[in-house]
């Protein structure tokens, strides 16, 4: 059978988790694990919300969107946000009691724990794509709230278009709430969306699926290194590189450091998505890094050579010293002819921005902390074209840096070791 066929039933056993054997039209299950019995029950379809025009549902995503995520009912079982190995067990057992507590009736604390324990176990068994879909098929029946539902719906959507299986994941889209205006459910069907969009061809509604509204993206934090890349990615595809540039930069605005290198792997992993925009876009984003770095230090160093300058003078002029004219003068002058120096530099040295380079961290050699200069870090890093030695390259040891992370350098001639560090 396809993985994701809606109409087989693959769930997680109420009593062990185990994925229960694949059926197609039963009415009862035993689990060969456990032997337990299972009644099966088709789920339904999730009711729609009442209607609103596009507006009004766009501002009621765009408030949700500055909201802080409130602390994960799961904590103690996650480590680094993610469910944490030696904790699956654990996470197991949780789930099977807390889906029994459901079925006696709904209760808001335990349902947002099932729904994040469901999601957490569905990620943690990627690789397994039927357990995986179990995991979040068995959430999807379970599960009371719509908004829930349309998660568990685009995941399960979401992950047979990646899978291929476009028409499956049509399917399951179908079966969530088209008219959701929680942000979260939104954002994971915006994605699926636009993955099925992208499977079958279709540019324009790829890129329509990742809405922007007021300048940003309706996407949660989770969703919005892959959903600009798709957006970026359609409407490259529709002829407007320059709209894709735009989306990829607003997107590295609004998360920071993190979700540059989140686009840096999803482009290693996926080399035809976007390709072009973001080799442009990081083209972009070096050279910005450059000079402002560059200006910075400059101008830092210029307005205290004039500042120092003007008050030696001042001070030897009240002094009656007229020669403190002269040195300020001189300091003055020194300061000019630095600043026109490192802009003159930087003039020949632009060519060199324009060219970054795909590489891969080989070795990493964290700074002595009891040296000068101890939050810098140096770097082996081998270009991914194969050709020449691993290099040296300058960088800091809160970059976060380590062996087998891809990054972006710009052989500038300039910045830190004579690259500079896109991450």
């Amino acid at each position: 059978m396809r993985t994701y066929d809606p109409a087989v039933r693959l769930l997680a056993c109420e009593q062990c988790g185990a994925p229960l054997p694949e059926v197609r039209g039963a009415d009862t299950l035993r689990c060969a694990f456990c032997n337990a019995s299972h009644q099966l029950r088709m789920p339904e379809v999730v009711p729609s919300g009442e209607p609103v025009d596009p507006a009004t549902r766009e501002r009621n995503l765009l408030t949700q969107l500055d909201r802080q995520p409130s602390p994960s009912p799961i904590a103690d079982l996650l480590d680094e946000g993610r469910l944490a190995p030696w904790r699956e067990k654990e996470a197991v057992v949780a789930w099977t009691a807390i889906r029994k507590v459901l079925s006696e009736g709904h209760d808001d604390a335990e349902a947002k724990r099932f729904y994040t324990l469901t999601l957490a176990l569905a990620e943690a068994a990627w690789g397994d794509l039927l357990k995986q879909r179990a995991w979040l098929e068995s959430g999807y029946e379970v599960a009371q709230l719509p908004r829930h539902r349309t998660v568990f719906c685009a995941r399960l959507a979401r992950a047979a278009a990646e899978a291929d299986e476009i028409d499956a994941a049509e399917a399951w889209l179908s079966r969530g709430d088209a008219e959701t205006q929680d942000l979260e459910a939104f954002s994971a069907a915006s994605v699926a969306r636009a993955l099925v969009a992208r499977g079958q061809g279709r540019a324009e509604a790829q890129r329509d699926a990742i809405v922007e509204a007021g300048g940003r993206l309706l996407l949660q934090r989770d969703d919005l290194a892959l959903g600009a890349l798709l957006r970026a990615d359609g409407q490259a595809r529709a002829g407007d590189l320059e709209g894709a540039i735009a989306t990829l930069d607003r997107a590295a605005d609004r998360g920071g450091p993190g979700l540059r290198g989140e686009l840096h792997r999803l482009c290693e992993a996926h080399p035809q998505l976007a390709a072009e925009a973001y080799r442009r876009f990081g083209e972009r984003r070096g050279k910005a890094q450059h000079a402002i770095t560059y200006n910075t230090v400059v101008l830092s160093f210029f307005t205290l050579m004039w500042g120092g300058g003007g008050v030696f003078a001042v001070t030897q002029f009240a002094a009656g010293e007229g020669a403190g004219w002269a040195v300020g003068a001189v300091l003055g002058l020194g300061a000019c002819f630095f600043l026109a120096s490192m802009l003159v530099r930087l003039w020949r040295t632009r060519e060199g921005w324009r060219q970054p380079v795909w590489a891969t961290v080989v070795e990493v050699t964290p700074s002595s902390r009891e040296t000068e200069h101890r939050s810098m870090a140096t770097l082996r890093v081998a270009l991914q074209s194969g050709e020449g030695d691993p290099v040296l390259v300058r960088g800091r040891d809160d970059d976060g840096l380590s062996v087998g992370d891809p990054v972006l350098i710009f052989p500038s001639g300039q910045g830190l070791g004579g690259y500079v560090l896109l991450r």
